[in-house]
């Protein structure tokens, strides 16, 4: 028979098996579809209740903060140039402790960055209560930036007393102005128009905040970093940025806490030894400004 006769046998799948095997294919991709949707919302997190301006801080926050080691602020040298010394006609002193005063405000973002370093810092000296979750303000400069409100907190320590204000809330009333929250003392108001430039206005350019002097001795004009660092993110979330203990947050934040922590040491009496004896703390107070 001539060779050009024969047929060569073919490889074509019959018809019906060829839509069999796609229809197998196709459900077992329904399958894996269903098993990954499944798995993966047996695995994720739900989100945890509260988590919302005004409820209390997580535990899981603060720890994150409590548990951000002072080398980590050393290392990044991330502190804007805030600082100061100051001629103080007297130390800020309560109950023979020095004094950490803080002034600020709810809608303030600088004021959000700042209570980030505030709270790790003071959390080595003693511990907080009553840390409230807070926001900035949506129509300031780095909106809604995630932070705290001191307004309703207590601290205790044995080496230092702090002292918080908040001036004002976070949101505008129908004059459009933030309502009055907290009050300063006479001594207070002194102390900040006299070291904060022109007297104090409410949400004017006379004075700025956040404004923090640490024992007389060291003033803080201004956050310790850029707040915009923190946008887009919720307390969560920066939490977990600490905890990498690496990384622009943690490194602003730790930066920031450590150099507040140099400069409490320097007015406690470097009290207590385990924080204070810190090497990247010790180097930090070497390099810390003296009074004029």
């Amino acid at each position: 028979m001539p060779s050009s006769d024969i047929k060569p046998r073919s490889h074509a799948v019959p018809p019906r098996r060829r839509s069999l095997r796609w229809e197998i294919i196709a459900v077992a991709v329904i399958v894996v579809a269903v098993i990954v949707l499944v798995t993966g919302k047996a695995l994720q997190k739900p989100a945890p209740a509260g988590i919302h301006v005004g409820a209390p801080a997580p535990a899981s926050v603060l720890r994150a903060l409590a548990h951000l080691p002072p080398a980590v602020g050393a290392q990044a040298g991330a502190v804007s140039n805030v600082t100061a010394a100051v001629a103080h006609p007297s130390p800020l002193a309560v109950g023979g402790r020095p004094e950490f005063l803080y002034i600020g405000a709810d809608y303030c973002p600088f004021c959000a960055a700042q209570r980030w370093a505030i709270v790790t810092a003071l959390d080595r000296f003693g511990s907080f209560r009553g840390i409230e979750l807070m926001r900035s303000s949506s129509t300031d400069v780095d909106p809604s930036t995630p932070t705290f409100t001191f307004v309703h907190t207590r601290y205790k320590s044995p080496y230092i007393a702090f002292r918080e204000v908040e001036l004002e809330k976070n949101t505008v009333n129908a004059q459009g102005i933030y309502p009055p929250l907290q009050t300063m003392s006479a001594s207070e108001l002194k102390t900040l128009d006299r070291l904060d430039g022109p007297p104090y206005v409410p949400q004017s350019q006379a004075g700025s905040i956040p404004f923090v002097d640490v024992g007389g001795r060291y003033v803080w004009i201004g956050a310790g970093y850029d707040p915009g660092i923190l946008h887009g993110l919720n307390w969560s979330q920066v939490a977990a940025r600490v905890n990498r203990h690496h990384g622009s947050v943690a490194d602003a934040i730790g930066a920031t806490a450590d150099e507040m922590t140099a400069q409490i040491c320097a007015v406690d009496g470097h009290k207590p030894a385990s924080v204070c004896r810190n090497p990247a703390i010790g180097a930090l107070e070497a390099h810390l400004p003296t009074a004029p």
